[in-house]
């Protein structure tokens, strides 16, 4: 892993939510998709009163990471293989599940969603409490504290 002069890896790792709901529902996890896909995607709230996308969409380059939860649990860990596209281009309406959360046909979820193609890999039985790694709430977000963790799980620690 590469560190910059303060000890900190070089690349940024990010919490991201697989939730596709403005309130958190725990019916509506969408992590099956981006196993499905291998993508990793935003958008913003049903209403756009957030901009969740403008915020990060250059922000998350390739060779960065993901910890991708389900609620505050840690389900897997991602790295991102290629440049960020919109939704559209990398994932198709056959990709979906009918009882999905996430609707395809509905023109704001599809058009303001973007996405990076990355690798998933699942972390160790116990590797997360062993670690004493602790995810907050929010849809997405940079994690410094725990960023090493994150990269020595998607490098060692997984299955």
């Amino acid at each position: 892993m590469e560190e910059n002069e303060n000890g900190m890896p070089s690349c940024n790792v990010w919490k991201v939510g697989s939730r596709w709901s403005d309130e958190g529902d725990p019916k509506c996890c969408i992590f099956d998709i981006f196993q499905k896909t291998g993508v990793v995607f935003i958008g913003d709230n049903q209403d756009g009163s957030t901009h969740y996308v403008d915020r990060y969409k250059d922000k998350i380059k390739i060779g960065d990471y993901f910890a991708i939860s389900d609620g505050l649990k840690l389900v897997a860990v991602a790295k991102v293989k290629n440049k960020v596209s919109h939704f559209q281009n990398l994932i198709k309406e056959d990709d979906i599940p009918e009882d999905s959360c996430f609707d395809y046909g509905h023109e704001k979820q599809r058009d303001n969603a973007v996405g990076w193609p990355v690798e998933i890999r699942y972390p160790i039985a116990g590797i997360v409490s062993n670690r004493k790694i602790n995810l907050v709430q929010g849809r997405i977000y940079r994690m410094e504290k725990y960023a090493k963790d994150i990269i020595d799980i998607f490098e060692k620690y997984h299955i």
